[in-house]
């Protein structure tokens, strides 16, 4: 299914425009709330086997052709883009915003075997290079080096982090922490068959 990372406490952020040189942010510029970036992930080897072709061309940072038709985003990326380059130019910027009170979502949308779970970083880190990483292990990071360093500032500041890992896969919701290791959580309610809820971590 389609993968995404929600960091909630409140609104939506900020910016871009069009044709930025790389290496810039794509939340710079004016703005606005919804921003797409595109992706097109390298040849398998499997479709090197096959002696398959690209059909995706990079024009620029914004814009892809496709057989003949062009698309224009707020970025886009080639099979050579490095995952560092893609959290730093896309996700960065919504996690400072977080700490600002914004809230923040990350949807990675594509069929099956486009490289959804490979940019998001919802494999196993432990068989995966840290230049491979994705966007959850670096958005990961990045939360808890924010909080360290806030509190280097300020020691008396308390922070709570609540944590939930969820798949959604046939139209039913599993809860991947749960301890009954994906129970399926009941419609409405949001809770697991064992009234279970997301523990709490908290940095005191």
């Amino acid at each position: 299914g389609d993968q995404a990372l929600s960091l909630t406490p409140q609104t939506t952020l900020h910016h871009l425009t069009m044709g930025r040189p790389p290496g810039e942010s794509i939340w710079d510029g004016d703005a606005a709330s919804v921003r797409v970036a595109v992706r097109s992930r390298p040849l398998s080897a499997r479709e090197k086997m096959e002696e398959s072709s690209n059909c995706v061309q990079l024009l620029d940072h914004t814009q892809i052709k496709l057989g003949s038709k062009y698309f224009t985003f707020d970025q886009a990326y080639d099979g050579a883009s490095r995952q560092e380059d893609i959290y730093t130019d896309t996700v960065q910027e919504l996690v400072v915003g977080c700490f600002n009170g914004y809230n923040a979502t990350v949807l990675a949308y594509g069929q099956t075997g486009s490289g959804k779970t490979f940019t998001m970083g919802s494999a196993s880190v432990g068989i995966v290079l840290e230049e491979d990483q994705g966007i959850i292990p670096r958005a990961i990071r990045q939360i808890f080096d924010e909080v360290a360093d806030r509190r280097s500032k300020n020691p008396s500041t308390t922070y709570k982090i609540l944590v939930s890992f969820l798949e959604i896969y046939n139209e039913e919701i599993k809860d991947l922490l749960d301890a009954h290791h994906g129970a399926i959580l009941n419609g409405s309610s949001g809770a697991a068959p064992n009234g279970s809820k997301p523990k709490p971590i908290s940095l005191r």
